[in-house]
C-alpha cells in the first residue's frame, strides 16, 4: 500500500485520541476525551465505548480476545505470513497489503518462509500462519516445488496446542498438497480440481461466523480457487455463485480456515483489488478470519 492509513475493517474500536462518537461522527479528536467521566474509576470507565485517560482503547465491552481487553489495553497476535507457497510476485504484494492491515490492528505479522516454520520451537513463535498458492509457475504441470512439505508433519499438534491456520488461493487445487497431507487434512474444505471464472464472492446465510461478521459481497478479478465442499463440521461462510468457496472449524484447541477467492495470483492477472481498500468487504473477511484462527472473538 502506498500512502495513508491501512483500511480498517468495520466495527474497529476507539483508540487514542478518538472516542466511539467521535469515529461514528466523521468528527476531530475529542477535545475532552473523559466527558463526564471523568468523576469514575478507570474499571468503571473501560468499556463504555469512548476513550478515557490511560486507556489505549475502548470497545464498548469488558471481554478479551477481541482485540481490545477488558482493561482497555490492546491484544496482539503473532502472525506468519508463509510468502513461499505462492505463485508471483503480485501475490507477494498481496500479502504485503494483508501484513500492513494487520499491523494497523496491533498485530505483529512478518512475511517467512519454511525455514522460520520447520521446527516445533519456532512454529509456536506464531498464534496463526497463513498460508498461499504455490511458487512454482502456476501454468506448469510440475507444481510440487513449494515447501509447505517443510513444516506439514508439525501442523497435527500444532492445531492440538491452539495455533491456527488460514489457507486460500490455489493451496487446495490440484496436486498442489500431495506432499502436505496433515494441511489437506487439517483445512474443512476438501481439494478440487475446478475453478469458478468472473465470480463475486457472497456470505453464507445462516453460517456462525457469517452472522457475527456480515461482510458486504466482493469480486474476484478473474478466477476463484473454490474447494471442493466444506467437510461434515465445518461453518460453511463463502459462495462464489452456487459454489462452496470457504469454510472454518476447530482442530483441537487450534481453528482453521479455507478462503479460496483471496490470494488468487497465478497467470498474468492480479487481484491486489482485494485488500487495497476498494473492496472493504474483502478485508473485512480476510483480517476477522486471522483473528478469529488466532483465537480472538
Amino acid at each position: 500500500m502506498t500512502g495513508g492509513a491501512a483500511p480498517q475493517p468495520g466495527g474497529a474500536f476507539a483508540v487514542a485520541g478518538e472516542s466511539a462518537a467521535g469515529r461514528a461522527a466523521g468528527g476531530a479528536p475529542d477535545a475532552d476525551p473523559g466527558g463526564s467521566g471523568g468523576n469514575l474509576s478507570a474499571d468503571e470507565r473501560c468499556g463504555n465505548g469512548a476513550l478515557e485517560p490511560g486507556e489505549a482503547c475502548d470497545d464498548g465491552g469488558n471481554v478479551n480476545r477481541d482485540g481490545c481487553s477488558s482493561v482497555c489495553t490492546f491484544e496482539s497476535l503473532t502472525i506468519a505470513l508463509e510468502s513461499k507457497g505462492h505463485c508471483s510476485d503480485s501475490e507477494q504484494l498481496v500479502l504485503i497489503d494483508l501484513a500492513e492491515l494487520l499491523r494497523a490492528r496491533h498485530h505483529a505479522a512478518y512475511l517467512v518462509d519454511a525455514s522460520s516454520l520447520d521446527t516445533a520451537s519456532e512454529l509456536r513463535n506464531f498464534d496463526v500462519v497463513v498460508l498461499g498458492g504455490v511458487r512454482s509457475n502456476c501454468a506448469s504441470s510440475s507444481v510440487t516445488d513449494n515447501d509447505l512439505d517443510a513444516f506439514d508433519p508439525l501442523i497435527p499438534d500444532f492445531l492440538l496446542g491452539g495455533g491456527g491456520i488460514v489457507a486460500s488461493g490455489w493451496v487446495l487445487w490440484g496436486p498442489y498438497l500431495d506432499h502436505s497431507p496433515n494441511i489437506a487434512a487439517a483445512l474443512p474444505t476438501v481439494r478440487s480440481d475446478d475453478t469458478m471464472s468472473g465470480p463475486l464472492v457472497t456470505p453464507v446465510p445462516g453460517s456462525a461466523f457469517i452472522s457475527r461478521f456480515p461482510f458486504q459481497p466482493f469480486e474476484v478479478n478473474k478466477y476463484a480457487a473454490c474447494a471442493g465442499g466444506s467437510k461434515p463440521g465445518a461453518d460453511r461462510i463463502i459462495n462464489v455463485g452456487m459454489r462452496d468457496c470457504g469454510a472454518i472449524w476447530q482442530r483441537g484447541k487450534g481453528r482453521a480456515a479455507f478462503v479460496g477467492p483471496l490470494f488468487t495470483e497465478p497467470y498474468l492477472y492480479e487481484n491486489q483489488s482485494l485488500l487495497d481498500g476498494s473492496q472493504p468487504g474483502s478485508i473485512e473477511l480476510i483480517v476477522r478470519l486471522v483473528e478469529w484462527a488466532g483465537g480472538f472473538y
